[in-house]
């Protein structure tokens, strides 16, 4: 397995079709529809953390080759993305800052805001803006209560 991120080859059309021959390529779940018909079939990040079931079903999406839909779920991803990363990006947050903060702002995670020294950790005001930005952009991702 290669995990393809930004600016990789395997993140590439190209360079997923060609390591795709040869081990599973991983990309950000935004990516799918677009890389999915190229080789890509699965991901590493944050957003299984926020919620599993819409992760799945999107997921579904990209193993039954459903790329209408998908294209429908990576909208939705990239926008709220691009939020997140506008809003946050500024604070620096890490992987652990962001698991956090999506995984309460969604309801699935039951945890603390802190990160360990010297990673930033968000505040409560910042889980209420990343519902915010969930709600305007990607609802399913609010979580049912199911643990």
């Amino acid at each position: 397995m290669v995990k393809a991120n930004e600016g990789t080859v395997g993140n590439t059309i190209d360079g997923c079709r060609v390591l795709s021959a040869v081990v599973n390529v991983f990309v950000g779940e935004d990516r799918w529809a677009e890389l999915g018909p190229h080789g890509a079939v699965g991901c590493c990040s944050s957003l299984v953390y926020w919620n599993p079931w819409t992760l799945l079903g999107s997921w579904s999406h990209l193993r039954n080759r459903n790329w209408t839909d998908l294209q429908a779920d990576c909208r939705k991803m990239s926008a709220l993305f691009g939020e997140i990363f506008a809003a946050f990006g500024p604070r620096e947050f890490t992987d652990t800052a962001y698991d956090r903060l999506g995984g309460i702002a969604t309801g699935f995670l039951k945890t603390s805001l802190r990160s360990r020294a010297p990673y930033p950790s968000p505040s409560e005001d910042d889980v209420l803006t990343m519902r915010r930005l969930i709600d305007l952009n990607y609802p399913e991702l609010r979580s049912d209560g199911r643990l």
